[in-house]
């Protein structure tokens, strides 16, 4: 239950007035909806991609532990932070911001895929790929944008390594090729 007391004097005389109310009914609703909030969270934690949610001026409104673990910081630490403040290299903040600012205004059409660098708490850099959706409330006005992202730092690492010793291969064959051509005109230049 829940009460109000009040003190009211007639007089010389002293009264105290109770209201008191059942608020059983309230009660089982928010645990309820504390219950919901926890499962969602471990189902949102058990997943291995960042899962992300920033309102409209770019503050993170949900981060899940994967989140957490690949920028360093505490979720204590990033909810209601600015993630363009947080995670983003400082010559590459204006411009992200302004281009997810006209995403939740509706000025251009959202970007459901896109890969960024993100700058963690120790100063590294990593290589998300993003996958995006806007947020709705209830009457369809846009709240904000909902991100998951993977991390591929270390696939896009290999790839580049990949390139850069088909390109060192590459320019091996093409000196091989001018050796033998060089053997050969030499060859052919002696007899």
């Amino acid at each position: 239950v829940e009460i109000s007391l009040s003190e009211m004097w007639l007089g010389e005389e002293r009264f105290f007035n109770a209201v008191i109310n059942d608020i059983s009914e309230r009660k089982l609703a928010q645990d309820k909806i504390r219950e919901e909030h926890e499962a969602a969270q471990r189902y949102l934690d058990t997943v291995e991609v960042i899962i992300r949610a920033l309102d409209r001026k770019g503050n993170i409104t949900l981060i899940n532990r994967k989140g957490c673990e690949i920028t360093g910081y505490r979720e204590s630490e990033l909810l209601g932070g600015g993630w363009f403040d947080k995670a983003v290299e400082e010559e590459n903040r204006t411009s992200e911001l302004m281009e997810y600012v006209a995403q939740v205004n509706g000025s251009f059409d959202l970007i459901e895929y896109s890969e960024s660098k993100i700058l963690t708490r120790l100063g590294d850099v990593k290589i998300i790929a993003w996958h995006h959706s806007l947020l709705h409330d209830d009457m369809g006005v846009i709240v904000g944008i909902l991100s998951s992202g993977s991390d591929i730092t270390a696939a896009t690492q290999a790839e580049q390594a990949r390139q850069y010793m088909q390109s060192q291969l590459y320019q091996a064959q093409k000196m091989q090729a001018v050796g033998q051509l060089t053997g050969g005109i030499a060859h052919d230049f002696n007899n």
